[in-house]
């Protein structure tokens, strides 16, 4: 698609439509770049400090139906697949795998790398890097993916969201450690 084939997006007010933009990965990959500029300017951070705590793009090693199946990330960190909307989160020991979506109304999470925490832009909650709700609206932490070890790799079933309310004992358990 050429430059001149694209319609203009006209700008969507948070507050009126609870629906959220949907980014292509050009555009997930051009606003976490514009992101990392913009901490990096407001905080005066060297490039490489900035990057360690930046999300990154990810994409599955296979896909069957649907289950993702992902390399595990070798340090702390957060991955994303923009087109399956997958977050993986390596943080303490444990990798968990969340949707990318908020659970109260369905908008995009943005990764805050110098809070080292999730946010919600419609509601302004906030999210710790296990899922649990840390701030802002008294929302339930973030849904996880049912996952499994194979190997070096994650396995996620895309079909098996666990909900903190609804299956506490089963959301603690879809983690695994590293």
């Amino acid at each position: 698609m050429s430059r001149t084939d694209r319609t203009p997006i006209a700008p969507i007010d948070p507050e009126s439509h609870s629906c959220a933009r949907r980014l292509d990965r050009r555009g997930f990959l051009r606003d976490t770049g514009l992101f990392v500029a913009a901490v990096l300017a407001a905080q005066g951070l060297a490039p490489n400090a900035a990057l360690a705590e930046s999300a990154r793009y990810m994409e599955p090693v296979t896909k069957a139906g649907r289950e993702r199946t992902y390399a595990i990330p070798a340090t702390d960190s957060v991955s994303v697949d923009s087109a399956d909307s997958v977050v993986l989160v390596r943080s303490k020991g444990k990798v968990y795998a969340f949707s990318l979506e908020c659970p109260h109304k369905g908008r995009m999470l943005e990764w805050q790398a110098g809070g080292g925490q999730f946010f919600c832009p419609k509601h302004k909650a906030r999210f710790s890097p296990d899922g649990a709700n840390v701030g802002g609206r008294k929302t339930s932490a973030l849904d996880r993916y049912a996952v499994r070890k194979v190997g070096g790799n994650i396995t996620i079933a895309l079909d098996r969201v666990l909900s903190a309310n609804g299956s506490p004992a089963e959301w603690a358990a879809a983690a695994i450690t590293v």
